[in-house]
C-alpha cells in the first residue's frame, strides 16, 4: 500500500495503517538508530518512542516523503539520546565519588534524607544505589524522563549547598 493512503489511515487513527507503516519501516529504522546508538535495547525504546512520535504527532506531517520523516525523527531522537547520556555521564562522575567513598559516604546519605523531599530521595536512591538510569526511574515513578532528570540535578545543586 502506498505511504500516502496509510497516512491518511494514520490520520483517522487507523491502527492497521499504523501496523502496515511499522511492518514497512521498523528494519531501516532499527539498523539506523542502532548504528547511532551501539545498544541493542536502547535502539528497542527509541524506536518505539519514533513510532509513538509518527501517531501522536502525524498531523504535522505535511505531506512529504514518509521514509526521510521517519528517518529525521529517529536520528534526533538518537541524538537527543547520546546528548543526555553525555549530560547524565557528566554529573554522575562529577558527584560518584561524594555516594561511594566511604569517608563522604555517611555525611551525603545523612543530607539526603534531612535536605531533599520524599521525590528527590527516591530518584537518588534509585540512581545510585540501584544504578536505574533515568528513563527506568522515571517509568517507576510516573513521570516524564526530563522531569526525573531535572529534579534529579536540582537535589543534586540543594545537596552541594547544604554540605558545603
Amino acid at each position: 500500500m502506498e505511504d500516502k493512503l496509510l497516512v491518511e489511515g494514520l490520520r483517522q487513527k487507523d491502527e492497521v495503517a499504523f501496523n502496515m507503516l511499522y511492518v514497512k519501516y521498523e528494519k531501516l529504522l532499527r539498523h539506523i538508530i542502532l548504528d547511532i546508538i551501539k545498544n541493542k535495547e536502547t535502539t528497542e525504546d527509541i524506536l518505539q518512542i519514533v513510532f509513538m512520535k509518527l501517531w501522536n504527532k502525524i498531523d504535522t506531517f505535511r505531506d512529504g516523503n514518509l521514509k526521510y520523516f521517519l528517518i529525521t525523527i529517529a536520528k534526533n531522537e538518537s541524538y537527543n539520546y547520546l546528548k543526555f547520556k553525555e549530560r547524565e555521564s557528566n554529573i554522575i562522575d562529577k558527584y560518584e565519588t561524594y555516594f561511594t567513598v566511604p569517608a563522604f559516604k555517611d555525611l551525603i546519605w545523612e543530607a539526603v534524607r534531612k535536605y531533599l523531599s520524599p521525590l528527590e530521595q527516591k530518584i537518588i536512591v534509585r540512581h545510585y544505589i540501584y544504578k536505574m538510569n533515568f528513563l527506568d526511574i522515571a517509568n517507576s515513578l510516573n513521570m516524564k524522563k526530563t522531569n526525573c532528570y531535572n529534579i534529579y540535578k536540582k537535589a543534586l545543586t540543594k545537596l552541594e549547598e547544604k554540605v558545603k
